[in-house]
């Protein structure tokens, strides 16, 4: 990830959740009815995006669509339709947004990343859902299913 971009982008997200006061992500736990707190959620999150804006790079992939679905609040994502929300081995909530294709994520690349502030690598399960919270339909379903 350039400096520069990753940097950026951390700040804003930070700066986003913040100001909100986590509602956002405290939201999405509440949603899911997953137990964890927000901010550290917010820094799972970051950690995320960081691993996969590096695997894009180093796959040659654009880091700018990647980045620009990755907002605090995903409703402002660009293009966006489905939010991942990664259990990083019990330690941690992560959550990745990704378009309809599922393009912007690779779920191999994540499977055995070292998440070194939790000492653990890759993830327990994943929690797919539309950014707006409405149902999966039955076609998405085995869409995913077949990834």
């Amino acid at each position: 990830m350039t400096k520069l971009t990753g940097r950026t982008w951390e700040r804003d997200f930070r700066a986003a959740a913040k100001t909100d006061g986590y509602n956002v992500f405290r939201d999405h736990l509440q949603f899911l009815g997953l137990s964890g707190e927000p901010v550290k959620m917010m820094e799972a999150t970051i950690l995320m995006v960081h691993a996969m804006a590096d695997y894009h790079q180093i796959d040659g992939q654009s880091l700018g669509d990647f980045l620009a679905m990755q907002n605090y609040n995903p409703a402002c994502s660009p293009a966006s339709v489905y939010m991942f929300t990664f259990d990083l081995c019990g330690r941690a909530f992560g959550r990745l947004v990704a378009d309809p294709e599922d393009h912007t994520i690779d779920l191999a690349d994540l499977f055995n990343h070292p998440w070194q502030p939790y000492k653990v690598c890759g993830y327990r399960n994943i929690r797919i859902s539309h950014i707006d919270w409405s149902d999966i339909t039955k076609g998405e379903e085995v869409v995913h299913a077949s990834k």
